[in-house]
């Protein structure tokens, strides 16, 4: 009997899921792509280079980089679901990529880079393990990834608070997600004998109606039909949790987003 791999993260086949997904992913990039680059540029992305880009999503964080180190350089994109996954350009490969099991790179890249990835896996240091894998002797590991701690604590209004709550634990005890794992990841380099290691953190406020709100409620959006299913919350409460987030007037604090580096030793 074959195996059917996985859909990939949650996102079902409806045109409507489909359109959300894109939407939440627009949103994402636009917030979170120029600190991405930011990142990436620190480390010295030059012409040249051979980069992995895991868990590439919409692909705009490969495409960039292909910009960077083309015609020399190369891009191998992967992501375990590529349905929302740009058209491959002169310098990038994409691949349906499981990187918990499929093979990566062995000791060819110069940069590998994850966005919003390790919290979703099922074994973290295995991931950061095969990541590391990937490198050649001096090469860069980037992961971003969150802490939630703050911003599931902040206080909201009703009947947001309650839908949101309901959809954080959803996350955690339903997909075995660790949204905090951001802040484990530099202890996470450090133990595996990387150098150079830094980690620079981000919490912006999150405005009613804007992509950075955009990017939770569509969020909202996906997880809302499975929560009133189950009986959490009813249509009621979800709608007007909705509501509440495209209010211009309401403001709430994002996540705290953690970028970290660190360089495999040069022999």
């Amino acid at each position: 009997m074959t195996e059917t791999k996985p859909v990939g993260y949650g996102i079902g086949r409806t045109k409507l899921a489909v359109e959300i997904e894109t939407r939440r992913l627009a949103a994402l990039c636009r917030w979170r792509d120029p600190r991405s680059f930011e990142l990436l540029t620190a480390v010295g992305i030059a012409p040249g280079w051979r980069c992995l880009e895991v868990g590439a999503g919409s692909g705009s964080v490969a495409r960039w980089m292909v910009d960077q180190v083309y015609p020399d350089g190369s891009v191998l994109s992967g992501d375990i679901d590529l349905r929302f996954h740009c058209d491959a350009v002169p310098g990038m490969e994409v691949r349906e990529l499981d990187v918990m099991n499929d093979p990566l790179p062995a000791g060819e890249c110069d940069v590998v880079h994850a966005r919003a990835l390790l919290m979703h896996l099922p074994d973290r240091p295995k991931a950061v393990d095969r990541f590391i894998a990937t490198l050649q002797p001096g090469g860069w590991i980037v992961i971003e990834d969150g802490d939630w701690r703050a911003f599931e604590a902040q206080p909201l209004p009703e009947p947001l608070a309650t839908v949101a709550a309901t959809m954080h634990a959803g996350l955690r005890h339903r997909t075995g997600s660790d949204p905090d794992i951001g802040s484990s990841v530099l202890r996470l380099f450090a133990d595996r004998g990387l150098v150079d290691v830094e980690v620079v953190g981000e919490a912006r406020t999150m405005h009613g109606g804007t992509y950075t709100m955009h990017w939770w409620s569509l969020g909202l959006q996906v997880a809302g039909p499975r929560m009133v299913e189950s009986g959490a919350v009813t249509q009621a409460q979800l709608d007007e949790a909705l509501e509440i987030t495209e209010s211009p007037d309401f403001v709430m604090m994002s996540p705290l987003s953690l970028g970290v580096r660190g360089r495999v030793p040069a022999r």
